[in-house]
């Protein structure tokens, strides 16, 4: 059905569909520094440094929000928690590389016809080499408390990151939600208005109270997703809200840059987690082998007393040298070396697995972020200027109800697109920072970064980040839509 032309509310349903119908974000709007954010290349330079001054607190640079996260997650109990583990393992480390044997004092005294004393010292003599295997394992133990720590720090800088990336989503989608349910309560109010001036069908009407009643579970399903990605933020970075916002696209474009530069995958491989922690576990095995060789042997005992027998003093030295008789050492040695070797094809077989999935997970981070810089070149400026042209079709009668309401579900859908793909490039390459425990070394680069290197980073001029519901109009749209005339409604 085709919407009367109407001279009479020709500018008002324009003026009002400016106003609210198109759901652009207000600070498109409202900030005319907001469109040097965009990709066009005839802003001025002085337009671009108003920009950043502008919006400064709303794009931090990379290396404060790596500092502040590296920092806020330091402060976790979790981590704190860390630092007495290691101190444990430290110690453990001391208890167990002790003397294996302790002296021993013997007295004794015999009143017979003839009194007899006797104070004499033994001690236990580690000739087989007992206690430097002992204390090799221990050593091994605190090194894989420690490797077990640092893995803990990636893993919490790991979920740092996802909870922040997840929460940055659902709060875009949460507001983009709310503007889209306003805007339709707004072209309900219209549609009445339209209907009582004689200009619009009963089914039109009847189509706009429709559609904003199905969006009403949109609208909880998301405030929900919300409420969900805020508590995760809280128990991951300790906050309800992110003091700096996440990096732009180009930091995390880079990151492709940086995988292609590293060691091959088989390299990488051995420094994932899984990898490490086998790797760890068969060298503590191999160490555990000495010790069971070790303990084959038997250790003499020396001992040395002052004795007296009525008047005649004398000194007596003792040895004593255990019999191996016990095969069990034997067997313990066999099961120790089977146990080796069985940890060692373990070891090699998580660095076969290992390298599969990165090579997957590289493969998949590439594609997330190219099909990512894909949407940002497909959508430059054409989600705010697909809304300001259904509006102005819709406003001058030249579209239906349904076709308006058709166009701007696609257009958020669309937008929607953009949101879910910025999320899932990102998670990706936090994923593979993650299996390569390259998550803190990367915040470590970002932090220590030179300013003229953030600078390239943090205002990427090839593709806009997704910093609002909406994508930016540009400049000479964003100068028409100032220009628009607003009347009145009588």
């Amino acid at each position: 059905m085709r919407i009367k032309s109407c001279a009479a509310v020709k500018n008002l349903t324009a003026a009002i569909s400016l106003m609210g119908l198109p759901l652009l974000p207000a600070q498109v709007w409202a900030d005319n520094t907001e469109p040097a954010l965009t990709t066009s290349t005839s802003t001025s330079t002085s337009t671009s440094t108003s920009a950043s001054a502008t919006s400064g607190m709303a794009m931090q640079p990379s290396a404060q929000w790596a500092q502040w996260l590296m920092q806020t997650v330091s402060f976790l109990p979790s981590q704190l928690a860390l630092t007495h583990r290691a101190q444990a393992a430290a110690f453990q480390r001391l208890s167990d590389s002790q003397l294996r044997y302790n002296p021993e004092l013997n007295m004794s005294y015999e009143n017979r016809e003839i009194s007899t004393y006797s104070f004499g010292v033994s001690q236990t003599l580690d000739w087989s080499g007992k206690r430097t295997a002992q204390a090799a394992v221990a050593v091994g133990r605190e090194v894989g408390e420690a490797l077990a720590i640092e893995q803990a720090r990636e893993q919490a800088l790991a979920d740092a990151l996802m909870a922040q990336i997840d929460f940055n989503a659902a709060q875009q989608r949460s507001v983009l939600a709310q503007e889209q349910q306003a805007g339709w309560a707004r072209l309900r109010t219209i549609a009445e208005q339209r209907q009582r001036a004689g200009d619009l069908q009963p089914l039109d009407a009847q189509l706009a109270y429709l559609t904003q009643a199905q969006w009403l579970p949109e609208l909880a399903a998301q405030r929900a997703n919300q409420q969900s990605a805020t508590a995760r933020l809280r128990q991951a970075l300790n906050t309800e809200s992110p003091r700096f916002t996440l990096p732009a696209q180009g930091t995390w474009a880079a990151l492709a840059k940086r995988a292609s530069r590293l060691e091959s995958i088989l390299t990488l491989a051995q420094r994932s987690p899984s990898a490490l922690a086998a790797h760890q576990v068969w060298q503590q095995a191999k160490r555990a082998e000495v010790l069971a060789d070790r303990e084959r042997n038997v250790d003499p005992t020396l001992g040395l007393s002052a004795n007296r027998e009525g008047d005649e003093d004398y000194l007596a030295l003792d040895i004593a040298m255990p019999l191996s008789l016990n095969q069990a050492r034997s067997a313990a040695l066999k099961a120790a070396q089977s146990r080796s070797l069985e940890l060692e094809v373990r070891w090699r077989d998580s660095v076969r697995v290992a390298s599969s999935e990165l090579a997957a997970k590289l493969e998949t981070a590439r594609l997330q972020q190219s099909l990512w810089q894909q949407w940002q070149v497909l959508t430059e400026g054409r989600g705010a200027q697909s809304a300001y042209l259904l509006a102005e079709q819709f406003g001058s009668g030249d579209m239906a109800t349904r076709d308006y309401v058709f166009g701007m579900q696609q257009r958020n859908d669309a937008l929607v697109a953009g949101i879910e793909l910025a999320r899932h490039a990102q998670r990706s390459w936090v994923v593979w920072l993650l299996d390569t425990q390259q998550v803190e070394g990367w915040l470590q680069q970002l932090a220590q970064a030179p300013a003229n290197t953030l600078s390239a980073l943090d205002t990427d001029a090839a593709v806009a980040p997704i910093t609002s519901i909406a994508t930016t109009l540009s400049a000479e749209g964003y100068a028409s839509a100032q220009r628009a005339p607003v009347k009145e409604y009588r």
